[in-house]
C-alpha cells in the first residue's frame, strides 16, 4: 500500500512538469582566458568581464535563465574548473554575490584563498531559460 501511495505521487509530479524541458542539457557553457580577458568558446554567453577585484569574472547570458520565484535560490546551477599555468596548486572556483538571472559573477581564487586571475578556466550552467 505505501508504495503504491509514493508510485502515484511521483506519477502525479511528472505529470505536471512541461513538456519539452530537458533540464539534462547544459543552457550554457565558456572556455575563458582570465588573463586576456577573452572567450575561446562559449554557447549562451553575450559578455565577459573582468571586475575591479582580482579573480572576479562577470559572464551576461544571452538568454537569461527563468527568475527564481522563491528570490532564495539561483535560477541554475554551474560547474567550473581552472587551471593557472605557472602554479599547478589547487584553484577554488566559486560563485560571486553578483550573480542573477542573466548574469552569473564567478571568483578564482588559488588554494591560500588570495584571487587570481587565472589563465584558464571552464564553466558550465544548468537549468531553465526564459524563453522555454
Amino acid at each position: 500500500t505505501d508504495q503504491r501511495q509514493v508510485n502515484e505521487m511521483v506519477r502525479s509530479l511528472s505529470a505536471d512538469m512541461p513538456t519539452g524541458i530537458d533540464l539534462s542539457k547544459a543552457k550554457a557553457w565558456g572556455t575563458f582566458d582570465g588573463n586576456a580577458v577573452s572567450i575561446y568558446s562559449s554557447f549562451n554567453i553575450e559578455s565577459f568581464a573582468r571586475t575591479t577585484n582580482p579573480g572576479v569574472f562577470k559572464m551576461t547570458f544571452a538568454t537569461p535563465f527563468k527568475e527564481n520565484l522563491s528570490g532564495n535560490q539561483l535560477p541554475f546551477v554551474v560547474v567550473g574548473t581552472s587551471m593557472v599555468q605557472s602554479a599547478y596548486d589547487e584553484n577554488v572556483f566559486s560563485l560571486n554575490a553578483g550573480t542573477t538571472n542573466s548574469t552569473s559573477a564567478i571568483e578564482v581564487r588559488n588554494d591560500g584563498g588570495t584571487g587570481i586571475n587565472a589563465q584558464f578556466f571552464s564553466v558550465v550552467w544548468f537549468g531553465e531559460l526564459e524563453n522555454e
